[in-house]
């Protein structure tokens, strides 16, 4: 009862006010709530992403590590990056040698001496595009002068 009696002492305005500052009292406790989670989300995210480029360095270490051991064992970068180089070379003293040959030639020539063909129009491409060899048309391919 002497809530009543103390809410009846106010004027209506008064009561509005007090109202709405409970309700901003209300909502700031449930926006507190919900600030403190976020920021613990956000906490353990920063954490993982420390774990996680902890974890980066140490496989790029261990990469390094092999890469090094590789090179002692007389590996060089072209071979570890891929044969093209190899493939390139090969079509070229072939071509200085028959000065004129088709793709099929080519590529024979390549498998049997133990080179992948898997990029051969690749390579090709890059033979024309950088004027090593022109075409002749109809896959005929001759040696730039």
């Amino acid at each position: 009862m002497e809530h009543l009696e103390i809410i009846e002492k106010f004027s209506s305005e008064e009561l509005e006010k007090f109202l709405k500052k409970r309700r901003a009292m209300e909502e700031e406790e449930r926006l507190g709530g919900v600030r403190e989670e976020l920021k613990e989300k956000r906490e353990a995210l920063v954490e993982m992403q420390k774990e996680h480029k902890k974890a980066e360095r140490v496989v790029e270490k261990e990469i390094n590590a092999l890469e090094k051991q590789l090179e002692s064992l007389g590996a060089n970068q072209a071979t570890i990056g891929g044969r093209t180089r190899e493939v390139s070379e090969a079509i070229m003293k072939y071509m200085a040698e028959k000065r004129t040959a088709t793709t099929r030639e080519m590529r024979k020539m390549l498998e049997s001496a133990g080179i992948s063909t898997k990029n051969f129009n690749q390579q090709i491409a890059y033979l024309k595009k950088t004027n090593r060899i022109y075409s002749d048309g109809d896959r005929t391919y001759t040696i730039s002068q």
